[in-house]
């Protein structure tokens, strides 16, 4: 088995890359911000390089290309994968520098344009798939002057133009746009008219801009079920396509009232529940590395089953209740690394480190 290198600015999203690559490699190394430090305790990381750059700014420059380029040698690195956004683009900017194989990822271009929710917004107005009404205010005031001027009662959405995760993302009206924006500390803000309705995660792997796998899925507390979903699968061609996109996007759709999909947004980049697919029995690092070793031949390959959180997942097993799908999967990863599974629930607990958890608003 050869041997991967995973880069990584942070821990718990991050960690799910870990996980998958785990069962891929003989040995996986981890090239890493402080952020990302927890995961060396991980016993599925053979060793953590911490990145020597105290400055914190964005991988990119020169010595991280010196760095993970040494890394690549005196490691005899065969894979070079990324984590997250930050690591996705810094492989799309600086391939071509690395010896190693690269896990498939977005031209710069392109990354740029779909990670900024505003950008994404014009896109899609551009290329016909359906979002909601979006405009970029650049400040509270322009804001308040916007919900002012629509119609009574209309509900809209604030968010940052590139955090993930849902953080800093709140629903707003014109009764209560004072009290909503007292607490948004970023600028400028996207206001995305609200869509009612249920949201499910389109997440799909590209070639040359061809979907080649897909897997939908929707949240029910903290279960993941999913689906079938072959309209958004066509909707995420239609963005693929005209970008020629490598790699994975992560598409977040509401089909509203009328039964009509709209697509929220786009992140060229690994996502959050990465792992549940794994527990499901496909392994988005192994399908973008080698898509002929995978005996599933479907486009959506992932079993269409429900898969619980582990809190449930316990209280079904020590109430000596028949497990689920994906139940024992589940239980083995923390038993795997019970440590880390600690480290992640305790973040939750600390504002400073937590993520929005993704709310579905």
């Amino acid at each position: 088995m050869e041997t991967a290198l995973v880069l990584s600015a942070g821990f718990r999203l991050q960690y799910r890359t870990l996980q998958c690559c785990a069962p891929l490699f003989r040995a996986v190394h981890v090239f890493g911000t402080s952020a990302a430090r927890d995961l060396s305790r991980s016993r599925l990381c053979t060793q953590f390089h911490e990145r020597p750059d105290p400055s914190g700014k964005a991988f990119g420059g020169r010595a991280d290309v010196a760095a993970v380029q040494a890394l690549l040698a005196s490691q005899r690195i065969d894979y070079l994968i990324p984590s997250d956004a930050e690591t996705t683009r810094f492989l799309a900017e600086h391939r071509t520098a690395f010896d190693a194989k690269c896990y498939p990822v977005p031209a710069v271009v392109a990354f740029d344009q779909l990670d900024d929710k505003w950008r994404f917004a014009q896109l899609c107005g551009r290329i016909g798939v359906p979002h909601p009404e979006t405009r970029l205010c650049a400040t509270s005031d322009d804001v308040r002057s916007a919900l002012a001027a629509a119609e009574a009662g209309a509900v809209f959405v604030v968010k940052p133009l590139a955090l993930w995760g849902s953080s800093g993302v709140v629903k707003v009206t014109a009764a209560d746009a004072a009290a909503v924006l007292a607490g948004v500390a970023y600028a400028p803000l996207l206001l995305q008219r609200y869509v009612p309705g249920p949201e499910f995660t389109t997440v799909v792997l590209c070639k040359g801009g061809r979907v080649k796998r897909a897997a939908h899925y929707r949240r029910r507390g903290s279960s993941v079920e999913f689906i079938d979903e072959s309209e958004a699968t066509r909707l995420a061609e239609i963005v693929a396509s005209h970008l020629r996109i490598d790699g994975i996007l992560v598409f977040d759709i509401k089909r509203d009232p009328r039964g009509a999909l709209q697509v929220l947004e786009c992140n060229p980049r690994f996502w959050y529940r990465m792992d549940v697919a794994l527990r499901a029995g496909v392994n988005f690092v192994e399908l973008g590395l080698w898509p002929r070793r995978f005996r599933r031949t479907a486009r959506s390959p992932v079993r269409l089953e429900r898969l619980d959180g582990l809190r449930t997942v316990l209280s079904r097993r020590l109430r000596g209740q028949p497990a689920r799908f994906g139940d024992d999967a589940l239980l083995s990863a923390v038993a795997r690394d019970p440590l880390v599974y600690a480290l992640m629930a305790a973040s939750r607990l600390l504002p400073s480190r937590r993520a929005a958890g993704g709310q579905q608003l």
